[in-house]
Order: structure tokens, then sequence, then C-alpha cells
């Protein structure tokens, strides 16, 4: 969703407001839309990292067991 709401931010600001026929949103309009992209954006890395959590603690558990399997050389 946030692409989107990106595209939706750089085609406000680029909007050429010296043509009658194409409408323009208003200032607040592409102040808003920038807002909800920096919403969208934070909530999606905030739930990506939770989602991520639980598999840190197993990932630095496999990196230690390797580590030490290869300077041990076992």
């Amino acid at each position: 969703m946030a692409p989107y709401i990106l595209k939706w931010c750089i085609d406000a600001l680029i909007c050429d407001r010296s043509k009658p026929d194409h409408t323009c949103p208003s200032d607040a309009e592409t102040y808003g839309w920038i807002g909800g992209y920096c919403i969208a954006k934070y909530a999606y890395d905030f739930f990506n990292n939770i989602r991520e959590m639980p598999f840190v603690v197993m990932s630095s558990q496999a990196e230690i067991l390797i580590a030490s399997e290869v300077y041990n050389h076992v």
C-alpha cells in the first residue's frame, strides 16, 4: 500500500496547476498524502520487525553453532 501512497504523493507534488483541464489536489490534501505515506511506511516497518522477532533468537543460535563448528574444525 505504501508504494501507491508514494505515487499519489509524487503526483500531487508535481501537478501542473497552470493547466485548466487538470484538477490538482489542494496543499492540505498533498500534505495529507505525505503524512499518510509516513504513517503507512512506519506501520509496515514496525509490523515487519514484530514478525521477525521470533526468528532472531533462532538465527543467532544457529550462527553461534556454525561459528563454533567452523573455528573448532569439527
